[in-house]
């Protein structure tokens, strides 16, 4: 029986309606395991073969433990809602069965539900039929450019639960740099123009530069303590090397 995914948000669970390339099958279960899923289901389609395995890679486990089924009701139950996914937008109501929303909006729909979210994926070469369509409780498209819209399989899997994902806290948060360290690595930089005599009419302008690409830069604390402790080894080697020779730049 299908387990949870995680402590919190719902179960979401991969539906692939007749898959007709075993490569996409892996690449599929691959993109998954990417995003921390385990539960596959596969409605007919092609038999998984070597290549399915080979495009997986450590993805091997959702293959093996994927389920299957004959139609799409019987793989549809025991869901609570239900996503199809379309490549082509509404444009002409004879051929959609209603509006499509955006993987962003979709996140914002899924995230407080419980209970379990199948993802409906068709088939590579023609997508889900109408009447598959209409079994689902919303239609989600990625946008894309309209020369080119329907994407490979493996991949739309990935943006939607990338998607779907992003609601999530990463597990380390980077530690950005204060404004007081920032300040201390441009008085750091400003030694630095000193003890190198920087060209006088130029240090001005330099430091504007130096404070305007530090602030764009929004450094983390290691970056900050990294960048700092290569100028300050800068700065203490030229000093020891005008004390040993009597003067800056004395070469005698």
């Amino acid at each position: 029986m299908d387990g949870p995914e995680g402590p919190a948000g719902p179960e979401l669970v991969v539906v692939l309606a007749e898959p007709r390339t075993p490569g996409n099958v892996g690449a599929v279960a691959r993109a998954m395991a990417n995003f921390g899923l385990s539960r596959l289901r596969i409605v007919a389609g092609v038999p998984l073969d070597e290549d399915s395995y080979k495009r997986a890679l450590h993805a091997a486990p959702i293959l093996e433990e994927a389920r299957r089924y004959d139609d799409l009701e019987a793989a549809l139950e025991g869901l609570d809602f239900v996503v199809g996914t379309s490549g082509i937008t509404n444009l002409n109501d004879k051929r959609h069965v209603r509006n499509a929303l955006t993987p962003a909006q979709l996140s914002e729909r899924v995230a407080p539900m419980e209970g379990r979210v199948g993802l409906v994926f068709g088939r590579e070469d023609y997508g889900l039929y109408n009447e598959e369509l209409a079994r689902c409780d919303v239609v989600v498209t990625v946008p894309t450019s309209t020369e080119y819209p329907v994407m490979n399989l493996s991949h739309a899997v990935a943006v939607l639960l990338y998607e779907l994902n992003r609601q999530v806290p990463l597990p380390h948060e980077t530690i950005k740099a204060s404004e007081a360290e920032r300040d201390r690595l441009l008085a750091a930089f400003d030694d630095l123009l000193d003890v190198t005599e920087y060209p006088p009419h130029k240090v001005a302008n330099t430091r504007v530069m130096l404070r305007r690409i530090i602030g764009r830069s929004t450094l983390s604390e290691w970056e900050y303590h990294t960048m700092m402790g290569v100028v300050q080894r800068a700065v203490k080697r030229i000093r020891r090397l005008e004390e040993r020779k009597g003067g800056p730049w004395d070469e005698d």
